[in-house]
Protein backbone atom coordinates (compact mmCIF):
# COMPACT_ATOMS: atom_id res chain seq x y z
CA UNK A 1 0.00 0.00 0.00
CA UNK A 2 1.15 3.54 -0.76
CA UNK A 3 -0.01 6.80 0.78
CA UNK A 4 0.64 10.40 -0.07
CA UNK A 5 1.38 12.96 2.60
CA UNK A 6 1.09 16.67 1.91
CA UNK A 7 2.72 19.18 4.21
CA UNK A 8 1.69 22.74 4.96
CA UNK A 9 3.28 25.63 3.12
CA UNK A 10 4.81 26.91 6.37
CA UNK A 11 7.11 23.88 6.69
CA UNK A 12 10.80 24.69 6.72
CA UNK A 13 13.21 23.08 4.28
CA UNK A 14 15.55 20.75 6.21
CA UNK A 15 13.01 19.96 8.96
CA UNK A 16 12.92 16.30 10.05
CA UNK A 17 10.52 14.09 11.93
CA UNK A 18 8.75 10.74 11.73
CA UNK A 19 5.41 9.47 10.49
CA UNK A 20 3.63 6.60 12.23
CA UNK A 21 0.98 4.67 10.31
CA UNK A 22 -1.34 2.19 12.00
CA UNK A 23 -3.80 -0.11 10.25
CA UNK A 24 -6.59 -1.39 12.49
CA UNK A 25 -8.26 -4.56 11.22
CA UNK A 26 -11.37 -5.94 12.87
CA UNK A 27 -10.57 -9.07 14.83
CA UNK A 28 -6.87 -8.94 13.92
CA UNK A 29 -3.81 -7.35 15.38
CA UNK A 30 -2.87 -3.78 14.48
CA UNK A 31 -0.26 -3.34 11.75
CA UNK A 32 2.03 -0.36 12.11
CA UNK A 33 5.12 1.16 10.58
CA UNK A 34 7.13 4.26 11.32
CA UNK A 35 9.34 6.17 8.87
CA UNK A 36 11.68 9.10 9.26
CA UNK A 37 11.30 12.04 6.91
CA UNK A 38 13.22 15.10 5.88
CA UNK A 39 11.77 18.13 4.08
CA UNK A 40 13.53 18.89 0.80
CA UNK A 41 13.02 21.61 -1.77
CA UNK A 42 10.23 21.03 -4.27
CA UNK A 43 11.60 19.74 -7.57
CA UNK A 44 11.91 22.33 -10.30
CA UNK A 45 9.62 21.77 -13.25
CA UNK A 46 11.46 20.61 -16.32
CA UNK A 47 11.06 22.33 -19.63
CA UNK A 48 9.49 20.11 -22.26
CA UNK A 49 12.24 18.28 -24.09
CA UNK A 50 10.69 18.86 -27.47
CA UNK A 51 8.08 21.28 -28.67
CA UNK A 52 5.73 20.07 -31.35
CA UNK A 53 6.72 21.27 -34.78
CA UNK A 54 3.39 20.39 -36.33
CA UNK A 55 1.91 23.31 -38.21
CA UNK A 56 -1.70 24.38 -38.24
CA UNK A 57 -3.53 22.28 -40.86
CA UNK A 58 -6.75 22.04 -42.83
CA UNK A 59 -8.22 18.89 -44.39
CA UNK A 60 -9.83 19.45 -47.81
CA UNK A 61 -11.86 16.76 -49.63
CA UNK A 62 -11.47 16.78 -53.42
CA UNK A 63 -14.38 15.36 -55.43
CA UNK A 64 -12.19 14.03 -58.26
CA UNK A 65 -10.25 15.06 -61.37
CA UNK A 66 -12.84 17.68 -62.37
CA UNK A 67 -12.47 19.47 -59.02
CA UNK A 68 -10.27 22.60 -59.13
CA UNK A 69 -8.29 21.22 -56.17
CA UNK A 70 -7.29 18.08 -58.13
CA UNK A 71 -4.07 19.88 -59.08
CA UNK A 72 -3.13 19.79 -55.38
CA UNK A 73 -3.37 15.99 -55.41
CA UNK A 74 -1.97 15.32 -58.87
CA UNK A 75 0.52 17.67 -60.51
CA UNK A 76 -0.26 16.32 -64.02
CA UNK A 77 -3.58 17.81 -65.22
CA UNK A 78 -3.85 15.08 -67.88
CA UNK A 79 -3.63 12.25 -65.32
CA UNK A 80 -7.23 11.44 -64.43
CA UNK A 81 -6.58 7.96 -62.99
CA UNK A 82 -8.28 8.14 -59.57
CA UNK A 83 -6.75 4.80 -58.54
CA UNK A 84 -3.29 6.41 -58.54
CA UNK A 85 -4.03 9.27 -56.14
CA UNK A 86 -5.40 9.12 -52.61
CA UNK A 87 -4.06 12.30 -51.04
CA UNK A 88 -1.37 14.96 -50.99
CA UNK A 89 -0.45 18.00 -48.97
CA UNK A 90 1.02 21.43 -49.52
CA UNK A 91 2.41 23.94 -47.07
CA UNK A 92 1.77 27.65 -47.40
CA UNK A 93 2.39 30.41 -44.89
CA UNK A 94 3.11 27.98 -42.06
CA UNK A 95 -0.15 26.08 -42.64
CA UNK A 96 -0.44 22.56 -44.02
CA UNK A 97 -3.26 21.90 -46.50
CA UNK A 98 -4.14 18.20 -46.64
CA UNK A 99 -6.10 17.16 -49.73
CA UNK A 100 -7.76 13.76 -50.12
CA UNK A 101 -9.57 12.33 -53.11
CA UNK A 102 -13.18 11.31 -52.60
CA UNK A 103 -12.88 9.54 -55.96
CA UNK A 104 -10.13 7.21 -54.65
CA UNK A 105 -11.88 3.84 -55.22
CA UNK A 106 -11.49 2.40 -51.71
CA UNK A 107 -12.81 5.62 -50.16
CA UNK A 108 -15.65 6.00 -52.69
CA UNK A 109 -16.85 2.42 -52.18
CA UNK A 110 -16.82 2.67 -48.39
CA UNK A 111 -18.50 6.09 -48.21
CA UNK A 112 -21.31 4.86 -50.52
CA UNK A 113 -21.81 1.84 -48.23
CA UNK A 114 -22.12 4.08 -45.17
CA UNK A 115 -24.41 6.56 -46.97
CA UNK A 116 -26.79 3.68 -47.76
CA UNK A 117 -26.82 2.64 -44.08
CA UNK A 118 -26.93 5.95 -42.26
CA UNK A 119 -25.78 9.52 -42.99
CA UNK A 120 -24.41 9.96 -39.45
CA UNK A 121 -22.09 6.98 -39.94
CA UNK A 122 -21.05 8.31 -43.35
CA UNK A 123 -20.21 11.66 -41.76
CA UNK A 124 -18.26 9.94 -38.99
CA UNK A 125 -16.35 7.88 -41.58
CA UNK A 126 -15.44 11.03 -43.57
CA UNK A 127 -14.17 12.74 -40.42
CA UNK A 128 -12.16 9.72 -39.29
CA UNK A 129 -10.68 9.11 -42.74
CA UNK A 130 -9.67 12.76 -43.00
CA UNK A 131 -8.07 12.56 -39.57
CA UNK A 132 -5.94 9.52 -40.49
CA UNK A 133 -4.84 11.11 -43.77
CA UNK A 134 -3.99 14.33 -41.91
CA UNK A 135 -1.93 12.47 -39.29
CA UNK A 136 0.03 10.73 -42.04
CA UNK A 137 0.55 14.00 -43.90
CA UNK A 138 1.72 15.78 -40.76
CA UNK A 139 4.22 12.98 -40.07
CA UNK A 140 5.45 13.06 -43.65
CA UNK A 141 5.75 16.85 -43.53
CA UNK A 142 7.84 16.65 -40.36
CA UNK A 143 10.04 13.69 -41.31
CA UNK A 144 10.37 13.42 -45.06
CA UNK A 145 13.65 14.55 -46.47
CA UNK A 146 14.60 13.97 -50.10
CA UNK A 147 18.16 13.38 -48.96
CA UNK A 148 16.95 10.21 -47.20
CA UNK A 149 16.65 8.59 -50.64
CA UNK A 150 19.86 9.78 -52.36
CA UNK A 151 19.94 6.91 -54.85
CA UNK A 152 16.64 7.99 -56.45
CA UNK A 153 15.89 10.76 -58.92
CA UNK A 154 13.35 13.47 -58.02
CA UNK A 155 10.79 11.74 -60.25
CA UNK A 156 11.39 8.41 -58.50
CA UNK A 157 11.13 10.06 -55.07
CA UNK A 158 7.81 11.68 -56.06
CA UNK A 159 6.53 8.31 -57.29
CA UNK A 160 7.67 6.59 -54.08
CA UNK A 161 5.73 9.08 -51.92
CA UNK A 162 2.67 8.94 -54.21
CA UNK A 163 2.58 5.17 -53.70
CA UNK A 164 3.05 5.67 -49.95
CA UNK A 165 -0.01 7.95 -49.86
CA UNK A 166 -2.06 5.38 -51.80
CA UNK A 167 -1.06 2.65 -49.30
CA UNK A 168 -2.02 4.96 -46.45
CA UNK A 169 -5.35 5.74 -48.17
CA UNK A 170 -6.19 2.03 -48.15
CA UNK A 171 -5.17 1.72 -44.50
CA UNK A 172 -7.13 4.85 -43.52
CA UNK A 173 -10.28 3.43 -45.17
CA UNK A 174 -9.88 0.17 -43.26
CA UNK A 175 -9.22 1.82 -39.88
CA UNK A 176 -11.91 4.51 -40.19
CA UNK A 177 -14.46 1.94 -41.35
CA UNK A 178 -13.58 -0.39 -38.48
CA UNK A 179 -13.87 2.46 -35.97
CA UNK A 180 -17.35 3.34 -37.20
CA UNK A 181 -18.67 -0.24 -37.49
CA UNK A 182 -17.15 -1.55 -34.25
CA UNK A 183 -18.89 1.02 -32.09
CA UNK A 184 -15.89 3.26 -31.51
CA UNK A 185 -18.01 6.01 -33.02
CA UNK A 186 -18.62 8.75 -30.49
CA UNK A 187 -21.86 9.07 -28.55
CA UNK A 188 -22.71 12.06 -30.74
CA UNK A 189 -22.53 9.83 -33.83
CA UNK A 190 -24.73 7.25 -32.15
CA UNK A 191 -27.23 9.89 -30.98
CA UNK A 192 -27.42 11.34 -34.49
CA UNK A 193 -28.04 7.86 -35.90
CA UNK A 194 -31.09 7.31 -33.61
Amino acid sequence: MRIGVECTESVVEGATGSVLVELHRQGLSVLSDEREYSIVAAPKSRKPERQSTFPDFEVIPVAGPRDDNWENICSDPDDLDVKRYASNFTANGGKLYVYYSEAFPRFATEIRRFEQQNEAFASSFRTRYGMWVAVHSLLMYEQVNREDLPHLTDTQVDEFWRQERVRLGVIAVMVASQEVTSGVASEEDEAAAS
